[in-house]
């Protein structure tokens, strides 16, 4: 009996070490870098957006200061102040399970085109509140990234 209850306690020890073993090594059990989007209106290029490096942070008292580029999945610009909105205005992104290199100093525009890049134009930007964000991972891979930025169009 009681090599049974001691195989059990083996058994849960076990479980519990491989359930947080596989938590730790993946990204979407960990808080998400966010931070803000710098906005650039460029007569050539259109709006851009520039995700601050310098503002990253993972928790509300923790910033994230070794970020050296952002893996970019996509970047949505939606209409009014929700992020998670399904009135989806313009979006970049990339092939399925890829990524965009977005180094810092480094924009994405609207009216600039990459070969990397696919962007969905569904409306123009009039006089509105739009929200920004840019999606992806850190550059280790680590963490889940999320830059959000509000603004009114046109930019003042």
């Amino acid at each position: 009996m009681q090599t049974y209850y001691l195989r059990c306690q083996l058994l849960i020890v076990a479980t519990v070490f491989l359930n947080l073993t596989a938590c730790e090594s993946n990204p979407s059990h960990r808080p998400t870098i966010g931070g803000a989007i710098k906005l650039v209106d460029n007569k050539e290029k259109g709006l851009c957006f520039l995700p601050n490096f310098e503002t990253a942070y993972l928790t509300s008292t923790k910033k994230y200061e070794d970020l050296k580029f952002i893996n970019l999945s996509y970047v949505d610009v939606t209409r009014g102040d929700d992020p998670l909105s399904n009135k989806l205005v313009w979006q970049a992104s990339t092939a399925p399970n890829q990524f965009y290199k977005l180094k810092e100093g480094e924009s994405i525009c609207m009216n600039q085109h990459s070969s990397e890049l696919n962007v969905r134009k569904y409306n123009f930007l009039n006089n509105d509140k739009y929200t920004v964000t840019i999606r992806g991972m850190d550059d280790k891979k680590e963490y889940n990234l999320r830059f959000i930025e509000r603004f009114i169009y046109p930019i003042k």
